[in-house]
């Protein structure tokens, strides 16, 4: 097999390289006898490569795809990680990505999606769970997405196979959460066992319970967002694994008020911080674990060891805040106050959540500031 330089057809001043294997013979026509030349001096070495062993005329082997553990990885380094995205939503991926996703998928190419796939995939975890949740299901979706938006930019594949994925699914309806709030007297009861077993934990859960702030943000709850002047509390961070955040749940600070009793206990707590003792760790946190961030799955166990001592019945630690937003609805104070003290984005999720704490009139009241509001 070699490659000739031919002139075709003779005379004619056109220029090619032909090349013959195994009967075979193909042409390729250049513009100019000197290109033709220099196209078969390298076809003939690259030949004679190929007869010395040195290469192989093999077609090379298609490079495979990375899977998809591989890829979520790369697109969360990439578009999630901090400063990309907050370090909250950076945690919150890669756990749904780590504990579900990639446990079911994960050894999957990136190309081999299809669309039932991904729907089996999301099905089997939503069924797997003991108490599954649609807004569980739709930021998994919201992760997928994402993922395979990022192989259709880089070209890997051509569309997402998750687009509308959710419509497919034809999940039942979620049933709103039952408020359980506690009432006054066994609010009382389980402050006082937490007083008596946890002592180190009691300031906290009374904050919990007396101004219905989030776990979270008692957690990132600093000496300097305390006036014990004004006796207000100016909430304005969260924490979540163990992490700080400078910014609330719905990215607004906001104040609140402190009971009489909950000045003293946090009065009391910041004098004993201030002690002159070596063994004593310095912290700008109200409540942390020798210097470190208290984790909410230990707050969580040690609740539920107090519901458990004090006989009043299991609850969620977040029931804290709807007991203290049933309380003050109850007592009769105002719809908008509440609202302010809880830090929600509106009214009218005030009204959907503590309808039946609202005094009659209320509620009302609640829907004509919204329609006053709509109106700017």
């Amino acid at each position: 097999m070699s490659a000739k330089v031919v002139e075709k057809p003779k005379g004619s001043g056109k220029w090619g390289v032909r090349i013959c294997k195994n009967g075979l013979d193909k042409y390729q026509r250049t513009s100019t006898k000197t290109e033709a030349e220099r196209l078969a001096r390298m076809i003939n070495t690259q030949l004679s490569r190929v007869d010395l062993g040195l290469v192989s005329m093999e077609p090379e082997k298609p490079k495979s795809l990375p899977t998809f553990s591989q890829y979520s990885t790369i697109w969360l380094e990439t578009y999630i990680k901090p400063p990309m995205r907050s370090q909250r939503t950076f945690a919150k991926y890669k756990g749904l990505l780590d504990n579900y996703l990639v446990p079911k998928i994960g050894k999957i190419t990136i190309d081999l999606f299809s669309r039932a796939t991904i729907r089996d995939a999301l099905l089997s975890i939503y069924n797997g769970k003991k108490n599954p949740s649609q807004s569980l299901l739709d930021t998994m979706i919201a992760v997928l997405s994402g993922v395979f938006n990022f192989a259709v930019d880089s070209e890997i594949i051509d569309t997402n196979p998750v687009v509308d994925i959710g419509r497919s699914l034809r999940l039942p309806k979620e049933m709103k959460k039952t408020v359980e709030p506690f009432t006054a007297g066994d609010s009382e009861i389980v402050l006082a066992t937490l007083e008596k077993n946890f002592p180190a934990y009691y300031p906290l859960f009374l904050t919990l319970f007396t101004t219905g702030m989030r776990v979270g943000e008692a957690c990132g709850l600093q000496w300097t967002d305390v006036n014990f002047t004004t006796r207000k509390i100016t909430v304005q961070r969260t924490t979540t694994h163990q992490t700080v955040h400078d910014t609330t749940k719905t990215h607004a600070a906001r104040m609140v008020d402190m009971s009489d009793g909950l000045s003293e206990m946090l009065c009391q707590l910041n004098l004993a911080t201030k002690d002159i003792n070596p063994l004593r760790v310095s912290s700008p946190f109200c409540f942390h674990r020798d210097g470190a961030l208290l984790a909410h799955s230990t707050l969580r166990r040690i609740f539920t060891k107090t519901l458990s001592l004090a006989g009043v019945g299991n609850r969620r630690i977040h029931d804290i805040r709807h007991s203290y937003a049933s309380r003050l609805l109850s007592a009769g104070k105002s719809i908008i106050y509440v609202s302010r003290q809880l830090g929600h984005k509106n009214i009218q999720m005030t009204v959907d959540i503590y309808t039946h704490w609202i005094p009659s009139g209320e509620e009302q009241s609640a829907n004509m500031l919204d329609r006053i509001s709509a109106k700017k």
